[in-house]
């Protein structure tokens, strides 16, 4: 077969399949607008197996997102959530919304201007885990959309109904998502989250850190690097919360993922100003960091030497002579770690920073 009549093939074999895309997609649109619950609730399991089944990256696109929203099913998906007695359709739906949302910025933006946000978190209290669950998802989609979003959930309360859900026996793949979406509103930081908004997420996240699942640990560090790569005035707030300590406990951890997401926090911290560098020295920073850079993780040691760098660049004359001195035992491995050329020219853009400040974790 040549390369002419192979390509024809596939032309047609791709039209086949959206032919019966379009077909299935105006069942399920039927079956949503029914009124019979039994055909909303099929309709909507349907809608959801679609659009997993069809993800954004083959032939169509987003295309499969936009036809439900051309559809407008959205309204009636929102309807759907307040069904109190057929959690199924409730679940669905959310899972629906959801999927939804986490395509384009217009496709988030299409839900929550249908009224979808007041919805999803009214189901939030839900009796049933797993409909909260889906809730919470369809809410982490939203919220790392933008400050925008972000700024509006959080106006409608989203983070005062998040911490109901973090209670000792909580499922967890719900705190996982709680979790998630936390981290989501802290993520974006031109601007970033106000100082009221910081100061009510920061006792869920100072909770958190004292968990034992790893993707727990790794987003609720997360969380805490975007809230301290802001302005100094954020960074004290989350030494004002009681953080530190813990999250110098947590260089001890040994799962490196939770090292590395716990070393950006302590680097943006170091990158402060002196009284946040002090924090840090005061909790005995000095130790774990010695231990990453002697026999830890390649990336876990650059992200240690950044915290050195920070110290060395935004700190007082005694802050840095202590830190040399505390360091004898450790400039061996640390030498080494700077004879990788790639290491060495990270070091040195650094340093080229020390007349402009703190350097950041730059990954």
């Amino acid at each position: 077969m040549d390369i002419h009549s192979l390509n024809s093939l596939r032309d047609s074999y791709r039209m086949a399949a959206t032919n019966m895309r379009i077909e299935e997609l105006c069942h399920i649109v039927n079956g949503i607008n029914s009124g019979d619950e039994n055909m909303e609730m099929t309709a909507t399991y349907a809608a959801r197996q679609f659009l997993s089944w069809y993800p954004r990256s083959d032939t169509m696109g987003y295309s499969h997102i936009v036809s439900f929203i051309n559809a407008n099913v959205v309204p009636k998906l929102i309807e759907f959530l307040s069904r109190v007695k057929n959690p199924d359709l409730q679940f669905e739906s959310a899972w629906v919304l959801g999927n939804i949302a986490s395509g384009t910025s217009d496709h988030t933006k299409a839900v929550v201007s249908a009224g979808a946000v007041a919805g999803l978190i009214c189901l939030l209290g839900s009796p049933h885990s797993v409909v909260a669950n889906e809730a919470v998802w369809a809410l982490g989609n939203i919220a790392v959309d933008g400050p925008e979003l972000r700024d509006y959930v959080i106006e409608q309360g989203l983070i005062n109904h998040l911490i109901t859900l973090i209670k000792p026996d909580a499922p967890v793949r719900l705190l996982r998502n709680v979790t998630w979406t936390l981290s989501n509103l802290c993520r974006h930081k031109i601007p970033p989250p106000s100082v009221p908004a910081v100061r009510q997420l920061l006792p869920a996240l100072a909770h958190l850190i004292h968990n034992n699942d790893k993707e727990i640990l790794v987003n609720a560090c997360s969380a805490l690097s975007y809230l301290t790569d802001s302005p100094n005035e954020l960074i004290q707030e989350v030494v004002d919360a009681g953080i530190v300590p813990q999250l110098i406990t947590l260089l001890y951890n040994t799962i490196v993922a939770v090292i590395s997401a716990t070393l950006r926090t302590v680097s943006k911290i170091a990158a402060g100003n002196a009284i946040q560098i002090q924090a840090l020295i005061t909790n005995n920073v000095v130790r774990p960091l010695m231990d990453v850079l002697g026999k830890g993780n390649f990336q876990c040691q650059k992200e240690a030497a950044w915290v050195i760098m920070n110290i060395t660049s935004g700190g007082t004359f005694e802050q840095i002579a202590l830190l040399q001195r505390l360091f004898v035992g450790v400039m061996a491995p640390l030498c080494a770690l700077l004879e990788d050329a790639y290491v060495r020219g990270r070091v040195l853009k650094g340093r080229q920073q020390d007349y402009l400040g703190p350097v950041g974790w730059l990954g």
